[in-house]
């Protein structure tokens, strides 16, 4: 930037055409309002398509709250009777995505995952670990399972 400077003159020459120019390195650069106003634009696209994909790839609060909900849900760490507000919004979740979550299988499936850190297992250190049971026991925790897929994925 600072050999550009340095070539740039004090007083630009008209051109021809009417714009603003002078050469650097071989290079004639223009400068006019024309360029000026595309230039702005070019900028308010840019960031307008940079915003669009933040907004496409980023949560918005409803999915942050059920993705906490599932975190919650599936930790083996946060007692079982601190999930109740968790299962309400798992299971809203679930009908909204067209999945109708039973509150009673969630309630067994706890049953079973409280029971197991109780019991001392190692089987469930984390959330991945029982999300991963409510997977393999599909048949038993159908709805269980199908909160811990979008767990797993995102």
């Amino acid at each position: 930037m600072g050999k550009f400077r340095k070539a740039a003159p004090e007083e630009q020459q008209v051109g021809e055409d009417g714009t603003e120019t002078f050469e650097f390195k071989g290079h004639t650069i223009r400068d006019s309002a024309k360029q000026r106003k595309e230039a702005v634009s070019i900028c308010k696209s840019y960031v307008a398509g940079v915003v669009m994909s933040m907004h496409d790839r980023f949560a918005d609060n409803d999915d942050a709250e059920v993705l906490t909900a599932l975190g919650n849900f599936f930790n083996p760490t946060v007692p079982r009777s601190d999930k109740i507000s968790d299962v309400d919004v798992v299971s809203e979740y679930l009908g909204s995505v067209g999945s109708e979550g039973a509150v009673d299988g969630f309630d067994l499936f706890l049953t079973y995952m409280h029971s197991l850190v109780d019991s001392g297992s190692k089987i469930v250190r984390s959330s991945r670990d029982a999300a991963n049971i409510a997977l393999k026991k599909r048949d038993l925790y159908p709805a269980a399972a199908e909160s811990a897929q979008p767990l797993l994925v995102q």
